[in-house]
């Protein structure tokens, strides 16, 4: 059985963990509105510009993929707390 401690340190583990990727992506997206306003500074080409930012595009995708997952984890760990509450509870 899964205490409910237990399941609020996973569940607050988790978060963190989700909140983290959230703050990556956030300074991600940052990222490319600089390199937007440097492109317009600087000249820089647009072949450069659009490999950093397909670059970035990527990573944004890994983490979004890994929020995605950590929403799926935190429903299981939901899911099977909840279970074992009724199950307790009965």
């Amino acid at each position: 059985m899964i205490d409910e401690k237990f399941f609020k340190e996973q569940l607050s583990a988790l978060k963190g963990h989700i909140d983290t990727r959230m703050d990556g992506l956030e300074k991600r997206m940052d990222g490319i509105g600089k390199r937007m306003d440097d492109v317009e500074k600087r000249g820089e080409s647009i072949d450069k510009f659009l490999q950093k930012v397909f670059v970035e595009v990527e990573a944004i995708r890994s983490d979004m993929r890994l929020i995605a997952e950590g929403h799926v984890m935190l429903g299981e760990k939901f899911g099977r707390f909840e279970s074992e509450y009724i199950l307790r509870s009965s």
